[in-house]
């Protein structure tokens, strides 16, 4: 588990500038906001069949995927990325792969509630944020994605994003990384 590591490990969250992102007040418009290259390690083919299942839209940040009901952005910079995270109820941090996961901090920080796959590094930085689903296989993801989009929608706090805002940030992150290595 994610508490064998030694006790002078650093574990830090990705850092976030909360000055960028945050909450634009823009109508929510996208059902999920996904991003990536790889549709099966990114889970990006599973939210968009479930999306589509339940007639809503995906934002994606990456190539155009071109498949109905997708709006792929490529090159935004960071206060169009605030508004598209903001236009949009959830954020996908479904990685099959990598332990950090920057777009569902953002994206959280923002007001789109993060999924993730329930594994212990992402309940360690999102326990008390985000929806977590079983990583099962593709219809599993699909249909578990499908479920979460047809129940009542949590929206975002303002206390929430607050507590976020003091996790992710870059300040306290690098104070904390540089105070270890010079003690």
């Amino acid at each position: 588990g994610y508490s064998q590591f030694p006790s002078n490990f650093y574990r830090s969250p990705l850092g976030v500038d909360s000055t960028i992102f945050t909450p634009t007040g823009a109508t929510k418009r996208f059902t999920i906001l996904t991003s990536g290259r790889h549709a099966l390690t990114e889970s990006t083919k599973e939210a968009v069949v479930a999306t589509q299942r339940v007639g809503g839209f995906v934002a994606h940040l990456g190539h155009d995927l071109r498949r109905d009901r997708v709006w792929s952005f490529t090159g935004l910079g960071d206060g169009a990325l605030s508004e598209l995270y903001s236009q949009s109820y959830y954020v996908s941090g479904l990685r099959r792969v990598e332990g950090f996961e920057l777009p569902a901090a953002e994206g959280l920080m923002c007001g789109a509630r993060p999924i993730m796959f329930d594994q212990p590094h992402y309940r360690y930085w999102f326990n008390k944020w985000a929806i977590f689903i079983p990583e099962g296989d593709r219809d599993e993801v699909s249909n578990s994605l499908e479920e979460v989009f047809r129940s009542k929608y949590l929206p975002v706090t303002v206390d929430e994003i607050e507590e976020a805002k003091h996790l992710f940030d870059w300040g306290r992150i690098a104070h904390g990384f540089w105070s270890r290595i010079i003690s």
